[in-house]
């Protein structure tokens, strides 16, 4: 999930490639961004609070950069974070996917000193 919205990669972006036994992965970070995803969290009352004791199952969220190639640097750590603070609240575990393959720009981290923020 993303900060802002994405499209995704154009159909088909998951297939089956049988005589390999596999599956082809394009999905290019298709979601409705972090403030429409968490308003549906908010529908569901258990999944709205994390430490529900009804909760039968952990829930994780992945978050990553909004796929832009004008979020760079800077940027791209506010987007995470704009991301973090808006859906952890509804998650048992958030993970923080740094290096996407589905973006051209998805290396904003390659540098490590940006982590730290």
């Amino acid at each position: 999930i993303s900060a802002e919205p994405a499209a995704g990669n154009p159909r088909p972006r998951c297939f089956r490639v049988v005589p390999d036994s596999a599956v082809v992965n394009r999905m290019g970070l298709n979601n409705d961004g972090s403030a429409t995803i968490a308003e549906r969290f908010k529908r569901y009352s258990v999944l709205g609070d994390a430490s529900a004791p009804s909760r039968r199952s952990p829930v994780g969220i992945n978050i990553a950069k909004t796929h832009s190639p004008a979020i760079l640097g800077e940027a791209a750590v506010s987007d995470f974070a704009a991301s973090f603070r808006t859906l952890a609240p509804y998650a048992d575990f958030v993970v923080i996917n740094i290096s996407c393959p589905n973006t051209e720009e998805g290396k904003t981290f390659e540098n490590p000193e940006p982590l730290g923020q």
